[in-house]
């Protein structure tokens, strides 16, 4: 079987008559292929993507991955809505880009021990930094970051702002965002919104090479300062497949595309 293809760097072929855990990952920039021996589809489900850091071994200027459209369920409840990766240029998206060296060095002179546990997450190697979380404001982590909370409080409908570290060679699982039943009172109660609207930005401030995101059946490389908007309604994974934490500014907002649609 075969991916048709369109603009995508990299894509997997599955053979017709694969071995046992046999994928081959080939470069249209260069023509070169690698195999590929651990990855197998349910690896991506139990969130083993040791595999993946094997196409760092292909010159890409942006590795992307597609799935076979068999390789995962994109949504439960087949809503349209639904997007995967969002590339429309928000117009937040410069101020936030321009501010990623004080951002980052904010980040920087908190410390590892500044990162608690995630209460609804029950994945190991994950922690957070809140400054807003489902539209409450952590004063005390605003004033340790002023620049940077200065600049996610400008993005329009921001509704949950933090930091977050994934350790060294750690997978976050494939999942879909939950969210409280307080919440989805507040957006309605605010903004007469609901979680149709709601989009997550990955802004990445420290990120290895190896270090992925993966939403659907499509996955993509972290580049630091460089953001990244999806729908995390779709199921989505993360991977760490660098040396250092992998460190990024998350925030949860509503797309003024989808705010009065989704109503």
């Amino acid at each position: 079987m075969k991916l048709k293809l369109s603009s995508e760097v990299v894509a997997i072929e599955v053979p017709d008559s694969p071995g046992p855990r046999s994928h081959i990952v080939f470069s249209l920039q260069t023509g070169e292929t690698i195999q590929l021996d651990s990855m197998l589809w349910q690896d991506l489900i139990t969130g083993n993507f040791s595999s993946l850091t094997a196409a760092e071994q292909l010159d890409l200027a942006a590795a992307r991955i597609v799935l076979p459209e068999d390789a995962v369920e994109t949504c439960s409840d087949s809503d349209a809505s639904i997007e995967g990766f969002v590339d429309r240029q928000y117009e937040f998206l410069e101020n936030l880009v321009d501010g990623y060296v004080q951002i980052r060095k904010e980040l920087e002179g908190l410390g590892e021990d500044a990162f608690g546990p995630v209460p609804e997450s029950k994945q190991p190697g994950w922690g957070a930094f809140p400054l807003h979380y489902l539209g409450t404001r952590n004063d005390r982590n605003c004033a340790a970051t002023p620049y940077t909370a200065e600049v996610v409080e400008s993005i329009p409908y921001m509704t949950t702002a933090c930091f977050a570290a994934l350790q060294p060679h750690r997978p976050y699982g494939l999942h879909r965002d939950k969210y409280p039943e307080h919440f989805l009172n507040f957006l309605n109660v605010r903004w007469n919104a609901n979680i149709r609207s709601l989009r997550r930005l990955q802004f990445p401030i420290i990120a290895d090479k190896g270090s992925y995101l993966i939403v659907g059946r499509e996955a993509r490389m972290l580049t630091e300062g460089s953001p990244i908007v999806f729908d995390n309604r779709n199921l989505h994974a993360a991977y760490n497949g660098g040396e250092r934490n992998r460190l990024v500014l998350v925030i949860d907002f509503l797309d003024s595309v989808h705010l009065h649609r989704a109503n």
